[in-house]
């Protein structure tokens, strides 16, 4: 699925990019925004390689992501995608990552960072620092119940705390993270991906990342997502269930932008890439559905450029995929 507002001159200006540099028509700034979606991130993992394999980690002039949009983005930055892209079939799909059963917590994010990310397929946190890409990440305050954008720029306990924060879902992890500033949790609730705040920076053109076809609708969530946010993360709070409330007219303000038919797309150019017909779900477990689902999201990128997928079947010959 390709949408947008002349999505034809945002691939130009990335193939221009990739011959000769950022510099490259300075004054337009390429902006990269990723969706999450927990294991739908599959998607935007597997347009993530895409974009890897084409080389383009180097001329993006800043980084948005969301939720597991974040983890993805971050692997994206250190410049070894390429090793990672299977992180959603090989490490997250065998019930230590999503577990219904375990009521308390279903979701064990400090399992993603204690394990996955610090042992079975490393995130290297020096490289995402020495990219000099700007890598913001969204979170939201659970004191203000307000939405947040936090940069990643070091290597720090504070950076990798704060990546922890922008995926600590609330109510399947329901852990809050402090950070200077107060405590936060995965942000995808009031920022459920960051393109406003990437047009606020002042992004010319812009690559949306999603893990949905924007064209099919979204629905509104259901009463037991409302009363398990209301009670057991909100706890009561007008000003957090408001935040539950406001969802939905927000990512469809977002996806209207992102298909380039809102007022706030009229003067950038935005690319908008994600699966046509999506299958994967919040929880999906299903490896060969969850490998093939990012294998396909790859070729898309990759054929968008005109490219063919030589190197995509070089890192399958090699294990990596």
């Amino acid at each position: 699925m390709i949408t947008g507002r002349k999505p034809q001159d945002v691939v130009s200006l990335i193939t221009q990019r990739l011959l000769h540099g950022r510099s490259h028509e300075p004054g337009r700034r390429l902006g990269l925004v990723v969706e999450g979606g927990a294991m739908k991130g599959a998607y935007t993992g597997g347009s993530l390689l895409g974009l890897h394999l084409l080389g383009t980690t180097p001329i993006f002039d800043g980084v948005y992501a969301t939720s597991a949009g974040a983890i993805n983005a971050a692997h994206y930055l250190s410049g070894e995608g390429h090793r990672k892209a299977a992180t959603y079939y090989k490490a997250l799909a065998d019930g230590r990552f999503f577990n219904p059963w375990r009521l308390m917590m279903p979701v064990d994010i400090d399992f993603v960072f204690d394990t996955v990310l610090r042992q079975e397929l490393p995130l290297e946190m020096e490289r995402v620092a020495a990219s000099n890409t700007p890598f913001k990440v969204a979170l939201l305050n659970c004191e203000d119940a307000v939405g947040e954008m936090k940069s990643i720029s070091g290597v720090d306990a504070l950076a990798w705390d704060t990546l922890k924060a922008s995926v600590a879902m609330p109510v399947v992890y329901n852990k809050k993270i402090t950070l200077p500033g107060g405590t936060y949790v995965d942000g995808g609730m009031v920022i459920p991906y960051p393109l406003e705040q990437a047009l606020a920076d002042g992004m010319t053109d812009v690559v949306v990342l999603l893990c949905r076809n924007p064209s099919l609708g979204m629905r509104p969530r259901g009463l037991f997502q409302y009363l398990m946010w209301s009670l057991v993360f909100a706890k009561g709070n007008p000003k957090m269930i408001k935040v539950f409330e406001d969802w939905l007219p927000t990512i469809r303000r977002l996806d209207s932008i992102a298909m380039g038919q809102h007022k706030a797309a009229e003067n950038v150019r935005i690319l908008s890439i994600g699966p046509t017909n999506p299958k994967i779900r919040t929880g999906t477990q299903n490896r060969t559905l969850l490998r093939d689902s990012s294998i396909e999201m790859t070729l898309e990128t990759l054929a968008l450029f005109g490219k063919d997928d030589s190197s995509l079947l070089e890192l399958m010959h090699a294990g990596h995929i």
